[in-house]
This record gives C-alpha cells, structure tokens and sequence, in this order.
C-alpha cells in the first residue's frame, strides 16, 4: 500500500511515465483494429459454413481468437500509462529522523519444511533482521501454516545466530545480509570475519563442542555412530558422518564449522529426523514449547502455536543492540472449520524477484511480465498488484477504504493500536492466542473486508486487487539489487503444477462476484479491472493455446485451409500501429462472422465456432492487458531524505508476516533466514515486530526459530554496525562477503544453528534442498510479466496489485476504506493501537492465542471488510484488488537489489500445480460479485478494472489455447482449410496479429531486462500453462461451482535430488512423475508433429496448399515449442523423461482423434 509522505524539498521518490507511453497506446489502437478484423473475419466464415464439420472447426478458431482478444486487451491496461520510479534512499534520514522510522512488521510465511527447506526461510528471516533499519521497530512474524517442530527450531537457532550477524551487518556496512548468500559469495576475508567464523561449537547431540581438529570430530561421530547403529538410525547418521569427512577432507580440516554452518547442520539434521529430539533442546523454555506437539498434533488439526523468540523490549545482541520482535506463529486448527489458506495464516498474524533460474531460464520462472513489466504498466495507474513476496502494506489498507475504515471485532486488531504492553505480556499472549485459533473469523468481516482476503488460492492477487478496489493505491519499486529472490521449480512437472494452482486461484477471482471485469471495472475503472482481469482470466489462455495447437495441424493434416491466402494491401503509413492492431481484431471477428454464415455442415460450423470462440478470448484478454501500457511509469526513490521528513524514533511500527505451512516442503531454514534478514532490516527494532505463521502447526518449524533467535541477537547488531546489505544470513555468507574474524564468527555461530535445525527436519528421511531459478528459468517462474511489466503499467494508474510477497501495507488500510475505517471487534486488533504491555506479557500471549484460533473469526468483518480477504485462493490478488477498490492506491517499488526473493518449484509438476491452484483462485475473483469487470470497474474505474480482469480472467486462456492447439491441426489432416488463403486479403491479418503480439511481448520483455532466451521459455510457458494448468484449472472451478469435490490446497514443493537439480540448472525440463496435466501436451506435441510432417510432405510433393499454409506454420510453431517434450518422449533416459505410460496412452489419443475426424470428414 502506498504510504503518504509529506511533499518536502528532499524526495523519498520520484515517478516519471516512460517514453513508449505514446507508441503503446499507438500499437494497442491499431492491435485492437486488427482484433476486430479478425473476429468480423470469424463471423463471415462462421456464416459461410456450409456443414457441421466446418461450423465447428470455425467456431473453434472463433472461441480461440475471442479469449485470445480478450487476454490481449487486459494486458493493454499494463501499457497504458506505465511507470518508472527512482528512489533515493539516501534522503530518507533527512526527511524522517531514524528514531521516527515507522514499524515494520514483516511476514514470512512457509508450510512444508520438506519442500521448503528451513534453512531457506531462516536465511530470509535473518536478512531481513538485518535490514539496514532500526531493529526496535522491525516485527518479524513466523506463519508456519504446516505447524512444524522443524521450523520453530530452526527459527530458534536463527534467533541465536541473529545475536552475531546483526551486529556484523551493521558494522561492516554487509549488503547481502542473507547469511548462505553472504558466505557461498566471495566475501573480503579478514581477521574480524575470521573472528566471526571461528571458535563456535558443532552441535549435533545438543552438546557444544569446539571441532578444533578432524580427529576430535571423526572421534566424536564414530562414537555416535555406534551409539545410533544400536537404535536403528545408524544409516542417517553415517550419512552426516560421511557428509562432515567430505567437507572438512574438501578444505576445512583444522578447523570447526563456522556460527552458520553450525546452525545449518542442526537445522537440516532435526528436519532429517524429523522431531526436535532432546539432544538438541538447550532450554526449559524450549522444551516446553515443543511440548505442544502431543502425539494428536497434525498439519490439519492442531491448536494455536505461539512462540515469541526475540522480544525487542529484553533481547540485546552481542553489541548490545535491541533485537526485533520474532515470533513463531501456527495458527489453531481444525478439521470442521474453514482455514482459508495463505490468507487465513496471514489474518492470525495480521495483527518477486526469483534466483538460481538456469541461463534460458527454460521454464520461464522469472515471471518478468508479472513481477516486473506489468507491474511498471499499473504503477502508473493505481499502483501494480500484490503478487508473491516483497510487498509492504500500511496495515490500514487491510482495515477497510481509505476513508472507509473497517473496524476489527477486537479494537486490539485494529492498524491504529499500538500496545504498550511487552510482546510476551500474558493478555498480549492470549489475545494472540485467540485470534490465531480456526473459529475466531466466524461471523466477522476478517477475510472479506478485513485483512487479507479469502476466496481464491492465490490470496496475494485477490487481496491486491480487493484493496485498490477499496481504494487504496500501490507503488512499483524495482530495484537494481533484487530485495527478494525466490526460489523456483526445476522441472517441469513442479512449473506445471504450480501453474495450475496458480490458475484456479485467478479463476475463483475472475469467476466470482468480485471479477476484474465487473467489480473491478466499477470500483477502480476500466484500465486497472482490464489488469487485474488480465491476471484473473490468464488461465482462459488455455483454449484458444489449445485451439491453436491443434486445429489448424488437425486441417492441415486433413489439407483443409483456414487462414487467408494472400497478403493485405498495406494501410496508411502514418497510422499508428496501436489502431491497425485494433482494427484488425475487428476484421478477424469479422470473419470468423462471415466463416459462420458461409458454413454449410455442422463440422465446417463448429470449426468456425471453435475458432470465433478462441479469438474472441484473445482479443478479450489484449484488451485487458492493453490497460497496464495506458499510464506505465517509472518511480525514483530516495531513502536518503526518510530521516530529514521523519525523525527515527517516529517512525512507523511494523509487523512482519512471515507464513509457512509445511517444514518438508518449506524448509525451516528457508523461513528462519527470511525472519533474520527482516529483523535485521536499517530500521528501529523497537518498532519491529516479526509474526512466523505456521500453518503446518510444526515442531520442526519452533524449532528453527527457537535457534534463529538466538542466533539474531549476534546477527542484528552484526549487520547494524557494519551496515551489511544482505542481511539474509543465507545469502550474505553466499556472496563475496568481507572476510575477516568477526565475520567467520558470525558465520560460523549461522553454520551451527543452521546444522542443529536442518539435523532435526532432517530426521523425515528427505532430500537435500535447492531453490532458485536457474539460467534461463526454463518454467517462466520469474513471471515477469506479472511482477514488473504490469505492476510499472498500473502504478501510473492507481498502483500494481498485491501479490505474493514483498509487499508493505498500512495496518489502516486493512482495516475498510480511506475515509470509512471498520474498526475489528477486538479495539486491540485495531490499525492504531499500541500495546503498552511486552509482547510476551501474560494478557498479550492470551490475546494472540484467542485471535489464532479456529473460531474467532466467526460473525466478524475478517476476511470480507478487514484484513486479508477471503473468497479466494490468491488471497494476496483478491486482497489487493479489494483495497483498491476501496479507494487504497498503491506504489510499485522495484530496486535494483531485489527486497524479497520466494522460493520457486523446479518440476514442470509441480509448477503446473501451483499455476492450477492460483488460476482456481483468480477466477473465484473473477466469476464472483467482486468481479473486475463489475466490481472493479464500478470502484476502480475501467483501466484499473481491465488491469485487475487480466488477472482475474487469465486462465480462460486454456479455450483459445486448447482450440489452435488441436481444431486447425485435425482439419489440416483432414485436408480442411479454415483460415484464408496466401492469396486472400484476410491472410495478412493473422500474419499481423501474430507477429505484432509477439513482438510487442518480446520487446516489453527485453526492456524490463530480460533475455531473449527467457523470453522464447516464458512464452513457451505460456502455451503449455494453457493446454495444463490453465485447462485444469477451469475444469477444478467449474466442478468446485458444481458443487462436486476436487483436490484441496497443494504446496510446491522446494525439495528436489542431486541429479533433478542438475538437470534443471542445465536447462531439461523435467516430467520424470505420470501427471494427468502431461497428456494434453503429449496429445498436443504428437498430433502436431504429425500434422505438420503431413503439410510438409505435401509442399514437398509439389502440391498447392494454398488454403493450409496458415495451419502447417501454426502446426510447426507449435513442434517448435515442444521440442522439450519430444526430448522427453523419445531420446532422454533419465528420470526426468516423460514416462512412457503417458507417451503410448498419448499416442492412442491422437490415433482416435484423427480416426474420429477421418469418419466425420
């Protein structure tokens, strides 16, 4: 959410338009001219059918370039009025005294310490406890959605390390304050890093001890070995034995695992053995909070966990600093009520840039268009969306409006209370307590017009796009250095997955009351509802990717024509691009109009039909997107002047949310290292507070932060006084840190606490843990798209929406509209309370206990009209957009350095997945009463109402993707022709479309840093999203609307082998499970290739193929994308190939395809 800073001499920021504003707006004039013209081209051939076969394979090609129009049109809401922003964080001292910093509270969320490693999240929790900001007014919160032991001890170990690497941040000035980056990077060695390395104990028994020689430690684990052989867990513990031989054999002989690589080692060896055993508990306090995991204690069925392990009121670092707030959060439980994802774990705490993507980036995870394009197309809106991680909220955005506040059922929850109390006080504790458990939002407006909003799975998008409804307005901050990186999926299955979940989530957006198209369009205008309904209806994409993949390859195959034949006489030259593209839109649905009247079958009409309907979605969705390129701009900031316009100790509180759910898919030490890189944040720790949800309920998660506290009281004041940027623990040892004794101290005390929580996760039996998108992020998972190019397209509009992570809110805006606050139904819960009390004070504990459970949300405005809103599965979209709605603008900020990086899947599965499940979510945004198109037209206006419907509605892509995917191939086979010949004049209107759509992608891409290679992997992605995720997607929420059972939330995993790694940093796409989302493809792949091999043949024989020339080039575009998959099919033998079982079943299909459409011909 945008934060109001008094106009002063010295700017925090600045904005300006960028240059191509005039050239988009020209291209999306002339683009949506040619969409006309196709879709007339359509209807004409859609009335000159002349049997079923050709009205079908018409109205398929119809169908497609429909949804294809409409997902374009969204997209033009990002190019409309995008935005570049400069910061200037050097003035940021002089226009706010340190001392009057704002609070920051920051969330780290995980769930699976098996597929998110712990030491990941402990990497991000320390650097952001390291930021280079007050520690006393940094809150970094916990959410461990899978309520793992695993995670809490790893994030206990963090909170050790923390003592020593905020302080070595601080003093030596550390930029990469993530502890792994830090040291895995070629730091400057000295005597104080050595310092810092050296002299910390290797626990692995719960016993320090100092491994000053490889004969002390091999001596040690030999006795151990022994010892463990007899009670039956000699195999793992020979691995660590084997594992500490290579190592010290490798160059560390003579000397003992660094702070870090301790800690590593402990967390990774309790995530191992998959409990928090004794050896490694080193307190009374410890051991009574994994007390709480009784033998009845399960991810879906457990009570409220609240751990505080860092209280700024007591804990000091070594330098004696104030540590920020850290605290541990599993929210309660329980099968019989709603526990509303991502969304429900971040209202019990509520008061994207990706790395190691290969060099083609293959699957394209990077997600440019998402996370940086469209974000720059909405910042000159209304502000670009909130999407995954890196998005900071003023909590009164999540209270209602801008001037509608909504207050909480608890004043205490409100964005304006400030507690005096101490975070540990009791009524502090059971409040907390409360709100955490299952039943605390029944009957209250948390979840639909308070907080984060609930209804759809991909909860960022849903509350981004809920909030600028609202009112609320975003900024695009793009740094140069990446603030947060993410890790992705490796293989392709993972990308696919995720995908898919991705895509339900933007269809449970698009598809609901609150749609883009609707809700959005009346609540924040037509630009920003086209670019929340560009993300919302993304996965429609699927049907005319799939119409085109087929049909025109089916025609070819068939030697039927159905594109034009000949070139178009040129227009005008002095008209602009933007109008012809337009133009021809309305000369293709012109056709496939003409297409319909002339045919004479049922086929020929269903053809026409089939494709009327796919362009119609294109061009729907390249108007939605048409939005982000009206106002793109481009912000400068500068965090220089803060101090100069606020005095430090006035700055802001802030509460930081931190969610996980599950320590085998999140490892703890993924979610401990996001906390102490948040603790560590350049801010007054007094006025931090760190809030861990863990909605797994885990152990293994306490656990982790139980050590990343201790941890932080070294870290915290190491990163202050060396005024480290890196203040991930993770990252900051990764990188080429300063190397000097203090340094290796540091990194030795992060080593060990990391060793002690990774040992307890590692006690499950799971593989190592990667993340990161590699090279050419082969799965589009940096969604690009989404996360720049939008978001600079809506900030000069009304602001990008929120989605994902690394996104700052008022506590206000959470809590109703701008002008009409809705206060919550506790007053402590409210936006501008402030606790007097320690947050570990008796009555504090309460509270948060009563908050955190099940029940407490029952007949209250959490999730509808305070906090994060429910009714999504992309909670962060849904959330987002109704605070737009509501009047909240927003601003995207995008630096250099990215702020928060997420971890990413890197198995096409698995990204698929994730893609269903966040398609499933935008269209429950989108087919609802809060839909973009209504809705966000209604209170955002039409731009702001296109941008959030792109989203909203991107899933129903799969219609026109899954039409020119099949429809033109199987005419092509039959020898039927349904687009024009070369020599007909509608031949170079498909030529147009084709190449100024693409075209204009690519250059949005290259602009916004991207390479080509991943730009060919993101479209690519784009096809297979469409003919999966996307096509699942829709079928999950129409049966979901049926009423019928489907599958529930999935997370992605983060956990791959060895050999699955090395596949992907080599850019293979990876198949490897029987995944039903595989077999579209596979069909898709097979009957393309036929198709294409059959026109191919044809031209060689010299015969005229005039009318199927159009169908062999969509035929072997298609080939040229799944080239992958042919891989997989034929030539690899690795565990990642496709698995034969899908390839014969495939096969079969395309033989009974061909059959059936051999018997109708």
């Amino acid at each position: 959410a945008k934060i109001a800073v008094m106009e002063v001499s010295t700017p925090l920021h600045s904005q300006r338009l960028m240059r191509r504003v005039a050239l988009n707006r020209a291209f999306a004039l002339a683009y949506a001219c040619a969409i006309l013209a196709l879709l007339y081209h359509h209807a004409i051939t859609l009335l000159c059918s002349t049997n079923l076969i050709s009205f079908s394979l018409y109205m398929s090609m119809l169908v497609a370039d429909v949804l294809l129009a409409f997902m374009w049109a969204t997209t033009q809401s990002f190019r409309m009025l995008p935005a570049v922003r400069q910061v200037y964080p050097e003035n940021l001292e002089k226009v706010v005294k340190r001392e009057d910093f704002p609070s920051l509270d920051i969330f780290i969320c995980t769930a699976d310490p098996h597929k998110e490693p712990p030491m990941n999240v402990v990497n991000t929790a320390l650097s952001v406890m390291a930021y280079d900001y007050p520690t006393e007014k940094l809150s970094v919160y916990v959410s461990d959605d899978g309520g793992s032991e695993l995670t809490l001890f790893a994030f206990m170990e963090a909170a050790k390390f923390a003592s020593h690497w905020l302080p070595y941040c601080r003093d030596h000035e550390i930029l990469k304050r993530c502890p792994d980056a830090y040291f895995s990077s070629n730091y400057l060695r000295c005597s104080e890093v050595e310092k810092i390395k050296l002299n910390m104990a290797l626990d692995l028994s719960g016993q320090d001890f100092a491994a000053a020689s490889l004969t002390r430690a091999l001596t040690y684990l030999d006795s151990q070995f022994l010892e463990s052989l007899n009670q039956g867990h000699g195999i793992v513990m020979r691995l660590h034995y084997l594992a500490l031989i290579s190592r010290m054999e490798a160059g560390h002989a003579g000397r003992p695992p660094t702070m870090y690589e301790s800690m590593k080692v402990r967390v990774e060896n309790v995530v191992e053995r998959g409990m928090a055993s004794d050896e490694y508990i080193t307190s009374e306090e410890e051991r009574q909070a994994f007390n709480k995991w009784t033998r009845g204690f399960t991810r879906q069925d457990h009570p409220t966990v609240i751990q505080v392990l860092l209280d700024k009121g007591k804990d000091r670092d070594n330098a004696g600093h104030a540590m920020p707030n850290l605290i541990y959060v599993s929210r309660q439980k329980s099968r019989t009520s709603p526990h509303h994802f991502k969304a429900g774990a971040l209202n019990a705490l509520f008061p994207q840039r990706f790395h190691a993507l290969n060099k083609a980036d293959i699957y394209a995870c990077e997600f440019k268009r998402l996370f940086q394009i469209n974000p720059a197309g909405m910042d000159g809106l209304a502000g670009p969306n909130y999407v995954g991680t890196g998005c900071f909220f003023s909590r009164r955005a999540l209270f209602g409006g801008p001037s509608s506040l909504v207050p909480p059922e608890i004043p205490e929850l409100g964005p304006s209370h400030i507690t005096k109390k101490p975070i540990t006080a009791q009524e502090v504790m059971t409040l907390a307590h409360q709100v955490a458990g299952c039943n605390y939002e029944n009957q209250t407006n948390w979840g639909s017009k308070m907080g984060f909003r609930y209804g759809s799975l991909v909860e960022d998008y849903y509350t981004g796009y809920r909030l600028q409804c609202e009112g609320w307005e975003s900024v695009f901050c793009h740094p140069g250095t990446p603030a947060f990186l993410g890790d992705v999926p490796i293989s392709l299955n993972d990308v696919l997955n995720q995908t898919k979940r991705w895509s339900v989530g933007l269809l449970e957006v698009a598809f609901s009351k609150y749609s883009p198209l609707t809700f959005g369009f009346r609540s924040m205008g037509p630009i920003m509802g086209l670019c929340y309904a560009h993300y919302a209806f993304w996965p429609i994409l699927a049907i005319p990717i799939t119409i085109y993949a087929f049909l025109p390859q089916m025609a070819l195959l068939s030697g039927v024509s159905i594109f034009p034949k000949r070139l178009m006489r040129r227009v005008a030259v002095n008209r602009a691009f933007a109008l012809a593209y337009a133009c021809a839109i309305l000369a293709l649905l012109y056709y496939h109009a003409l297409a319909l009247l002339h045919s004479t079958t049922l086929i020929s009409f269903s053809m026409s039909i089939s494709m009327l309907v796919a362009d119609v979605l294109l061009a729907f969705m390249w108007a939605s997107s048409q939005s982000f390129r009206m106002r793109p701009a481009v912000r400068q900031v500068y965090p220089e002047n803060l101090e100069k316009v606020v005095k430090r100790e006035d700055f802001p509180s802030l509460d930081i949310f931190i969610c996980t759910a599950d320590p085998y898919k999140e490892p703890p030490m993924n979610v401990v290292n996001t906390a102490l890189s948040v603790m560590a944040y350049d801010y007054p720790t007094e006025k931090l507070s760190v809030y861990v949800s863990d909605d797994g309920g885990s152990e293994l998660a306490l656990f982790a932060f139980m050590e990343a506290a201790k941890f932080a009281s070294h870290w915290l004041p190491y990163c202050r006084d060396r005024e480290i940027l890196k203040k991930c623990p993770h990252a900051y040892f990764s990188s080429n840190y300063l190397r000097c004794s203090e340094t290796e101290k540091i990194k030795t005390m992060y080593e060990s606490m990391k060793m002690r929580v990774e040992n307890v996760v590692e006690k499950g039996k799971f593989p190592q843990r990667f993340h990161g998108l590699n090279k050419a992020d082969i799965y589009a998972c940096e969604f690009k798209q989404w996360f720049q190019i939008n978001s600079l397209g809506m900030d000069g509009l009304a602001g990008p929406i929120y989605a994902g992570t690394g996104c700052f809110f008022s506590r206000r805006a959470l809590f109703g509209g701008p002008s009409s606050f809705v206060p919550p139904e506790t007053p402590e819960l409210g936006p501008n309370h402030v606790a007097e009390k320690p947050i570990t004070a008796q009555e504090v504990l309460t509270l948060a206990h009563h908050v955190a459970g099940c029940n407490y949300e029952n007949q209250t405005n959490w999730g509808s009209k305070m906090g994060f809103r429910y009714g999504s599965l992309v909670e962060d979209y849904f959330t987002g957009y109704r605070l737009q709605c509501e009047g909240w603008e927003s601003v995207f900020c995008h630096p250099d350095t990215p702020a928060f990086l997420g971890d990413v899947p890197i198995s096409l599965d698995d990204v698929l997945n994730q893609n269903k499940r966040w398609s499933v979510g935008l269209f429950e945004v989108g087919f609802s009463k809060y839909s973009p198109l209504t809705f966000g037209f209604r209170s955002m206006g039409p731009i702001m109402g296109l941008c959030y419907a792109y989203h909203a509605f991107w899933a129903i892509l799969t219609i026109p993707i899954t039409i020119y995917a099949f429809l033109p191939q199987l005419a092509l086979l039959s020898g039927v022709s349904i687009f024009p010949k070369v020599t007909d004049p509608w031949f170079f209107l498909y030529v147009f479309l084709f190449v100024g759509a693409y075209s204009q992608d690519c250059l949005d891409f290259i602009l916004a840093h991207g390479t080509l290679e991943r730009w060919w992997n993101d479209q690519r992605m784009w096809l297979i999203r469409g003919l999966s995720s996307c096509l699942f997607a829709s079928i999950e929420f129409i049966t979901k609307q049926l009423g019928i059972a489907t599958q529930g939330f999935n997370i992605t995993s983060k956990v791959v082998d060895d050999e699955q790694r090395k596949r992907y940093e080599q850019g293979t796409f990876e198949f490897g499970v029987p995944s039903p989302m595989f077999m579209p493809l596979a069909v898709a792949a097979i009957l393309n290739l036929i198709a294409f091999l059959r026109g191919f043949i044809e031209v060689f024989k010299g015969r005229s193929f005039d009318g199927l020339l159009l169908q062999v080039l969509i035929a072997g575009f298609v080939v040229l994308n799944s080239f992958p998959i042919y891989q997989a099919m034929v030539w690899r033998t690795d565990k990642g190939r496709m698995p034969t079982k899908t390839t014969i079943i495939a096969a079969f299909l395309v033989w009974g395809l061909y059959a059936a459409v051999y018997i109708y011909h």
